[in-house]
């Protein structure tokens, strides 16, 4: 499968400017939103655990909070990263096996995370770790742009 770019909402990316402030950020806004498309046509449920308060208000602002029809903040449950309380809640929220789901993520404890739940893990190098801290973590795929999690998705 090929990203095709050209399957986003235009009223979207003519928004991002307001909301992005860089070319940078804008071309990372202008990637999610087309592989977040790109997962729906194909049918992939997607979900959210996170710790941040403001991830709702982030994803609305972005446009893009329709694509996540489950978001799991840390008050949703007890036990947090690196425990796999968070990615087994949201696997029985969606009705999916764990040998089915991706988890991505940005840090060695969301690749903790994922493999305590008997799930495979996406690291982002452009997150807050280090390629080689996601090495270290055993990620099972490191992406260098979120594009490339359609390839994954689709031979997995």
């Amino acid at each position: 499968f090929k990203l095709e770019i050209n399957s986003f909402d235009n009223e979207l990316v003519a928004a991002a400017p307001s909301l992005c402030h860089s070319d940078h950020i804008l071309g990372i806004y202008v990637s999610i939103v087309g592989v977040c498309t790109r997962v729906g046509i194909l049918g992939v449920k997607s979900g959210i655990a996170c710790t941040s308060p403001s991830l709702i208000l982030f994803l609305k602002n972005m446009g893009i909070v329709e694509f996540f029809p489950y978001i799991l903040g840390s008050d949703s449950t007890s036990k947090h990263k690196p425990d796999p309380e968070p990615v087994l809640q949201t696997l029985r929220e969606f009705g999916v096996d764990a040998s089915e789901a991706i988890m991505v993520g940005d840090m060695p404890v969301d690749i903790a995370m994922a493999h305590n739940a008997g799930v495979k893990a996406v690291g982002v190098s452009y997150g807050n770790a280090t390629r080689e801290e996601l090495i270290a973590a055993k990620a099972d795929w490191i992406i260098d742009n979120i594009s490339e999690l359609i390839d994954i998705i689709a031979h997995n």
